[in-house]
């Protein structure tokens, strides 16, 4: 199928086996380490033109690597409003994807995913990479960027990073706005930390869950010094697993 690239080029994208495919999505794995990310349909869960121009910007190994946007070129019947339209990437404070033409896709390096116990991995493990995520939040923070749709299913885990996936739905918050923007991103990197600690284990129990809950307790409480908290709560044990034990 052919398709307009984010500077008009008319290009054709041979897709191979599907990868992924999820609820608004399919994933396909492309040559030279490429995936490309088709949504099924238009609506709100499709990432902005402007937030992907930020979004592709950010350098960070636990981010996914953005490479470029496509839109269907059966849908372009006007070529130089098209192209008007796709060239405007300034961010919008309005929540909602505004775009006249909304992406159809877009390309990211591939990340391969291994299989992690959180709970038996080096206490290092968990630590670096939370603090690295929380670092991540503050950046978009600190650009007034609302974190959305973070869980479990939307990460990739190896034994490197954890890395977050699918900011479809990341959102950028008006200047007049009272929202705490700095807590929420960050309470929710905390969520999914723990939400990772309870699911990619082979530890499942009741127990075990209630106990990685308490652990990231007090990091909810006071996220500001999340990092620190949790640090503290493991000093003592090699491994995640043996603080649950206790």
């Amino acid at each position: 199928m052919e398709y307009y690239d984010s500077k008009g080029n008319l290009v054709e994208l041979n897709k191979s086996s599907t990868s992924y495919e999820g609820s608004n999505a399919i994933v396909y794995k492309l040559e030279n380490g490429i995936s490309f990310k088709e949504y099924f349909c238009s609506g709100d869960t499709i990432i902005s033109q402007s937030m992907f121009e930020f979004l592709k910007s950010v350098n960070n190994p636990n981010f996914i690597n953005l490479i470029d946007r496509y839109y269907k070129s059966l849908k372009v019947k006007d070529y130089k409003a098209f192209l008007k339209s796709i060239s405007d990437t300034t961010p919008t404070e309005d929540i909602r994807n505004i775009d006249t033409y909304k992406i159809d896709a877009y390309t990211y390096y591939w990340i391969e995913q291994e299989s992690i116990d959180f709970l038996e991995e080096d206490k290092e493990y968990i630590l670096e990479n939370f603090r690295a995520l929380l670092n991540l939040a503050d950046y978009f923070s600190q650009n007034r960027i609302g974190l959305a749709d973070i869980k479990t299913d939307n990460v990739i885990c190896n034994q490197n990073n954890i890395v977050l996936i699918d900011p479809d739905m990341y959102y950028f918050i008006p200047e007049f706005s009272k929202t705490d923007i700095h807590k929420k991103n960050r309470l929710r990197i905390i969520y999914l930390m723990s939400s990772l600690c309870c699911r990619l284990t082979r530890h499942k129990s009741y127990e075990t869950t209630d106990k990685v809950t308490g652990l990231f307790k007090e990091s909810l409480e006071r996220p500001e010094h999340a990092e620190k908290i949790l640090s503290k709560s493991l000093r003592n044990y090699k491994k995640a697993i043996d603080y649950i034990r206790k």
